[in-house]
Order: C-alpha cells, then structure tokens, then sequence
C-alpha cells in the first residue's frame, strides 16, 4: 500500500475520515470522492495502492503508476489524453498500477481546480509493460519522469532495487548499500555522482534485510540513511529518494512495489 493508503487506512481505523477528504479516485471512468466509497472505496483504495496485478489482461493492455512527489507544490490532477487519472493529489500519492490502452498517450500534470496544463509528456505505452510516472520539482517548475519498470523476477535468494533520485535540493549524491550498519566504501557504493532525476536503473542484491545510505559526491557525509529495509527473495522495487513536505531535510525514501510479490 501506498503512503497515502497507510496514512488514510490508519486514520480511518481510528474512525477519523479527514484524511481522505477531498481525494478523488477513478473506478470504471467514474470520478468518485472517496468519503462516497465507505468501506468499498477502502478496499479499493488498499488495492491500487498497493502496486499489485490489476485484473485486466496486460498483454493488449499497459500499466501505468502515477506518483506525485513535489515537495512543495499544491495539490495535483494527472490526466491522460484528457481523462482524468488522479484528482487532488498531495504529496506522496501513488495510484498503484493502472491498466490503460497502449499506443502513444499525452500525460499532462495541473494544479488542483485549473485547467492549465504544468507539464506535458507524450510517451509511447507499450503492451504489456509496466512504467511510472512520477511528477517531480518544485512549485513553478514541476517536471516529470517516465520510469520504466522491469518486473522480471531476480535468481534464486536476491531480490532487485531500482532507485530514483526525486530530490531537487539534493544535489548530486553518491549511493551506497549495505548490510545493516556496513562499512560506506567502493565495494558497497552502487552508484556516483547521481544528479536529481537520474535513474540507478535495477540493482541486484542478495534478498534479506540491508541499508541504504547516500551521501553528497566524493564525501562519507550522510544525507540520507534508511536505517534497516527487507527485501525479500524475489522482490523488485522502485525506491524513491525525496525530500520532507515543504522541500530540504530530512530526507526519505519511498519503496514501491513493481512486480506481483
């Protein structure tokens, strides 16, 4: 489940329903408020949170995942080819994986209640692939990338991690893994000189519990540590880099589910 779906599921168990108040998801093209849904749209909102196979046969269809992680920005709408995807979205939301057609679609990111388009991408969908969409920058310069996601499953006892640098005040970064509480050098260091919107691309690692660290480039100097993160046999994420709401320190890390385990 998404970051939004923990903190919504939590609150409502806790009988408080504000936070899901103004979200908006889409079930059979119908936009609905999520306080209509009652108990339906919570399980329907755990569901596409959670990044796991949709029902609809993929291989004439493709996967779409939009996250919004725009430290800063007000709330947001993601539309493709016009048809709305996600309405009122705060930072940190994912819609899990979507089953969209194929072919060529414009994605277009606005703010909340505008019609003005921020940002703009055509991309090429392809058949039975999955991608994420993911919106990044600060208020004023919102940009977008359009990460594909390999859902092959790693060999016997490893598990994969493809990391996105989503954080614009960063700077550029070195990234390490480890063991928990392993030693920061060349062995452990997985990437270097990683700018804001680069893509580690899918690293394999033997499955089990281990540490992400990232550091300013050429330094030991810690801007971010995970602490302790499982992952397990035959896992595959796409972890997210990025900054606390409003923009700068601390830094986190969001893990998301790629393939169906």
């Amino acid at each position: 489940m998404n970051f939004l779906g923990r903190r919504i599921l939590i609150s409502l168990v806790k009988g408080d329903w504000s936070a899901a108040n103004g979200l908006q998801i889409f079930i059979g093209g119908e936009q609905m408020p999520f306080a209509r849904l009652g108990l339906l749209g919570l399980f329907c909102f755990a569901v596409i949170g959670c990044g796991g196979s949709d029902p609809i046969d993929r291989s004439t269809r493709t996967s779409l995942r939009t996250v919004v992680v725009s430290p800063d920005a007000s709330n947001l709408d993601v539309h493709v080819d016009g048809s709305p995807l996600l309405v009122n979205a705060p930072y940190k939301t994912s819609t899990g994986f979507l089953s969209l057609d194929n072919g060529n679609r414009t994605l277009t990111v606005r703010e909340t209640g505008t019609s003005t388009p921020l940002v703009s991408t055509t991309a090429l969908l392809q058949q039975n692939q999955r991608n994420t969409y993911v919106v990044v920058g600060k208020q004023g310069s919102l940009e977008a990338l359009l990460v594909p996601n390999n859902t092959a499953a790693p060999a016997l006892g490893q598990a994969k991690i493809n990391l996105v640098h989503a954080a614009p005040d960063l700077g550029a970064v070195d990234i390490y893994i480890t063991e928990p509480g392993g030693a920061l050098d060349v062995g452990s260091r997985v990437a270097t000189n990683v700018a804001f919107k680069s893509v580690t691309g899918y690293l394999t690692r033997t499955s089990g519990n281990m540490q992400v660290r990232v550091t300013s480039t050429g330094t030991q100097n810690v801007l971010f540590d995970s602490g302790t993160i499982l992952l397990q046999q035959g896992q595959v994420r796409t972890g997210l880099i990025v900054e606390s709401g409003g923009g700068g320190a601390p830094y986190g890390l969001i893990l998301l589910q790629d393939s169906d385990t």
